[in-house]
């Protein structure tokens, strides 16, 4: 049983995760999560979870990247081609290499208006998740 940091900043009142440590008779079993919420006026009470909380960890580059790239095409509904998004991130810093892997993490959230190698092909974004095929790093 531990506290669990999924902030920035550490909080001993945050929640836990209750797990096995030890067992020699079969699999281990998957943790559970707990919180504990404020009851008024005092008191708190546990708040089960069947998932574990997840740790908090420094957003990275590619998560950086991953937000600017939900941001663009979110403001662009009518989609951007992949050559002006390559750019726009470039200017941010991003290689085209990180904003092709970044698309392929996002799924089916980022949609080809077009074929993928079309010269009027598009990248849209979408909040309904569809099955990719594969991204080209050839688009234009």
């Amino acid at each position: 049983l531990h506290v669990v940091q999924t902030g920035a900043k550490f909080d001993p009142n945050g929640p836990r995760e209750f797990k096995m440590l030890k067992n020699s008779i079969g699999v281990y079993p998957n943790p559970l999560g707990f919180s504990f919420e404020p009851l008024h006026p005092t008191g708190v009470m546990l708040k089960w979870d069947t998932h574990a909380p997840e740790t908090y960890h420094e957003p990275n580059q590619a998560d950086v990247c991953k937000a600017w790239l939900q941001g663009l095409l979110k403001n662009c509904p009518d989609g951007l081609k992949a050559k002006k998004v390559v750019e726009s991130g470039q200017e941010f810093g991003f290689s085209r290499a990180m904003i092709f892997r970044v698309r392929k993490e996002l799924g089916g959230h980022i949609q080809n208006t077009d074929v993928p190698k079309s010269s009027e092909n598009h990248w849209k974004w979408s909040d309904e998740v569809i099955e990719l095929m594969t991204v080209d790093e050839e688009d234009n």
